[in-house]
């Protein structure tokens, strides 16, 4: 949803905000006034336009938290798991690409499933998105899995396969993957950057 600011459409409106809701239905005529508010017809009902701004200044105060607790993690060359649902590559790249550039030596775990599983999975969440948004999303994620193979080398990615059942995400991978991140952390680091840090860090503990 994209909300305008102004007063007079002859001289223009200027761009308020950006907000993601549930898909409107019965467009053009979704949105109507109710009391002081405005309502929007969306496929999980009806949803208030001052609620909507409200729940977007709430998660902005939660990333800037967020934010905060991982410049502080980074500080300390602390462990960190980010997760990404791998529809942005650049993103991604981005991320992996400063990480490294202090010392970390990153890890992706790619948990996969089919396309008719993503879709009914969607249904059967208390908040499920549109269809259409599913599909979009797992077609642009699968094209992206060589480009993460790239990034990250084949050594340092593990692809799980999720497709039998829900309960397979707390027993069957959650092991895999718990398996691969106990290898690593065994693993000395490799990063040449990391290294130096750790010296110095070592160096300095010693005159303390």
């Amino acid at each position: 949803m994209l909300i305008y600011n102004g007063s007079n459409p002859s001289s223009g409106f200027s761009l308020s905000g950006t907000f993601r809701i549930a898909e409107p239905i019965n467009e053009p005529r979704c949105i109507a006034k109710f009391g002081g508010d405005i309502a929007v017809s969306t496929k999980e009902g009806y949803i208030a336009l001052s609620q909507v701004i409200k729940n977007d200044i709430i998660g902005q105060r939660a990333k800037t938290t967020a934010g905060t607790i991982l410049d502080t993690y980074m500080r300390g060359r602390l462990g960190l798991v980010i997760d990404a649902t791998g529809r942005d590559k650049n993103v991604i790249q981005r991320q992996h690409a400063m990480l490294s550039n202090i010392g970390y030596d990153s890890y992706m775990i790619f948990v996969n499933t089919s396309l008719d599983v993503a879709i009914e999975r969607n249904k059967g969440r208390p908040r499920s998105i549109p269809e259409y948004i599913v599909k979009n999303s797992w077609n642009t994620v699968q094209q992206n899995i060589g480009q993460f193979q790239r990034i990250f080398s084949p050594n340092k990615m593990l692809i799980l396969d999720n497709n039998r059942s829900e309960k397979e995400l707390v027993t069957s991978t959650i092991n895999q993957a718990a398996k691969f991140i106990r290898s690593k952390l065994t693993t000395k680091p490799q990063n040449g950057i990391a290294m130096s840090w750790i010296k110095k860090e070592l160096e300095l503990k010693k005159r303390i």
